[in-house]
C-alpha cells in the first residue's frame, strides 16, 4: 500500500477532528498509531528513565507472532495505515526484522526511531534486504541526534561513543536511491539550543529529509509529573536572549526551505514553553481521539502519561477503542491543560499544511 494512500486516507480522516474532539470521538480511527516494541534501552540518558527498565520486563514483552496479530487486526481494521515502532530502543529486539517483513505482506507502512548504537554493518545489510524490494514497507527511519559534538551528543546519551555509532549509521543508510525518508529527531533543550541551527545545515547538506524537533520535557518513561524538575536540571538554560536566538533562527531557516518538519507555529509554542515551562498553554490536546499507543506487553494507552485502556492480548483493537475505558480517558484528557500539550504526539498541523504536503509544498 502507498504511502500517499495511507496521506490521503489522514487528510480525510483530519476533515472530522473538529466533531469527534467535541463528542466521544471514537467513531473516528486512530491516526497516531505506535508499537513500543521494548522499554529496555542500551543506553543511559539522564533525560529518560528507559533505560532503568529491568532485564525482566523482557519477559513480558508481545511475542513475534503477537505483533503480527496485532498488525492484521490494525490492517482489518483500519484499512491501509502506518505504525511507528518504537523503544526504549526498538532495535534491541531482533525480531524487528521479521516483523518489517511481515508489515511488507500486509501492505502497512512503517516509521521507526532509534538512537543509532545497534546498526553495525552487519544489521545495516539486513535492513536493507528489507527495504531494497518493490514491497519495501519502511516510509521513514529516524535518528536520536541531539548534538553535532560527539562529547556533547554523547553527554545527552550517557555512554561514550554513541555519537560515532549514530553518524557511521546515518552514514550507511544515506546511500543513493534509497527508498524511505531519513531524518533527525532531537531534542530542544538549553543545552543544545545554539547548536541546533548548525544541525539543521549539517542535515540539508546530507541529503536528509527532516529534523523533528521535541520540547524536553518531564523524564520519559517517568509517569510521576514532579512540579518544578527543570530548576536544577543540568540541560535545562532559561536565558531568554538565547531562547530568541536559537528560536529565531530556526523560524528563518525553515522560511528558507530548511528540513525543519515543525511548523513555525509550533516552533513559537517552543519558544514560550522554554521561558516559562509551567505556564498555561492555550491549546487542545487531541491525542485521545489519535493516538493509539501500544506498549511491550499489549497495555494501550490514548495520551502516554494517563491510565490504560486495554490490553491487545486480550481484546481486539477496535473494541479498545471503542470500550468504556477509552471514553474515559477521552473524558479526562479533554479537560486535561498539562504543557506537555506541545509535544509532537499532539501537535495537529492544519489541513491546509497537510495537503500543501502531499503536492510537495512546504
Amino acid at each position: 500500500m502507498s504511502t500517499l494512500a495511507v496521506n490521503v486516507r489522514k487528510l480525510a480522516r483530519r476533515v472530522l477532528e473538529p466533531l469527534a474532539y467535541r463528542v466521544d470521538g471514537s467513531f473516528v480511527t486512530p491516526s497516531n498509531i505506535s508499537l513500543s516494541l521494548t522499554n529496555r534501552c542500551n543506553l543511559k540518558c539522564p533525560t529518560c528513565n528507559y533505560w532503568q527498565t529491568p532485564a525482566s520486563a523482557k519477559d513480558s514483552e508481545l511475542s513475534l507472532d503477537e505483533m503480527v496479530r496485532l498488525l492484521t487486526q490494525l490492517r482489518e481494521w483500519l484499512g491501509p495505515y502506518q505504525i511507528g515502532l518504537t523503544g526504549g530502543e526498538p532495535f534491541l529486539r531482533p525480531e524487528i526484522f521479521d516483523l518489517m517483513r511481515h508489515a511488507a505482506r500486509l501492505g502497512v507502512r512503517l516509521g521507526t526511531v532509534n538512537n543509532g548504537s545497534l546498526l553495525p554493518p552487519r544489521r545495516i545489510e539486513e535492513l536493507r534486504e528489507v527495504v531494497d524490494r518493490p514491497d519495501n514497507p519502511l516510509d521513514v527511519i529516524s535518528f536520536s541526534l541531539n548534538h553535532l559534538d560527539p562529547a556533547k551528543h554523547d553527554k545527552t546519551r550517557g555512554v561514550t561513543g554513541s555519537a560515532d555509532k549514530v553518524f557511521k549509521a546515518i552514514d550507511a543508510l544515506n546511500y543513493p536511491g534509497r527508498p524511505f525518508r531519513l531524518t533527525i529527531s532531537t531534542i530542544v533543550m538549553g543545552y543544545n539550543l545554539d547548536s541546533l541551527p548548525d544541525l539543521v545545515r549539517w542535515a540539508r547538506e546530507k541529503g536528509l529529509d527532516g529534523v523533528t524537533f521535541q520540547i524536553y520535557y518531564f523524564q520519559s518513561g517517568n509517569d510521576e509529573y514532579v512540579p518544578g524538575w527543570f530548576r536544577n536540571d543540568p540541560f535545562w538554560d532559561d536565558d531568554r536572549e538565547k531562547i530568541d536566538r536559537g528560536i529565531d533562527e530556526l523560524i528563518a531557516l525553515r522560511r528558507q526551505g530548511a528540513p525543519i518538519t515543525n511548523l513555525a507555529q509550533h516552533l513559537e509554542m517552543m519558544r514560550g514553553y522554554l521561558k516559562d515551562p509551567e505556564a498555561r498553554i492555550d491549546i487542545p490536546c487531541r491525542v485521545g481521539i489519535a493516538n493509539f499507543d501500544v506498549e511491550p506487553n499489549g497495555d494501550v494507552r490514548l495520551c502516554d502519561v494517563m491510565k490504560t485502556v486495554g490490553n491487545i492480548r486480550e481484546t481486539h483493537p477496535r473494541e479498545i477503542w471503542a470500550g468504556v475505558l477509552a471514553a474515559e480517558r477521552r473524558r479526562e484528557i479533554h479537560g486535561c491543560e498539562a504543557v506537555c500539550r506541545i509535544k509532537t504526539c499532539n501537535f495537529r498541523k492544519p489541513l491546509t499544511a497537510i495537503a500543501l504536503e502531499q503536492l510537495g509544498v512546504r
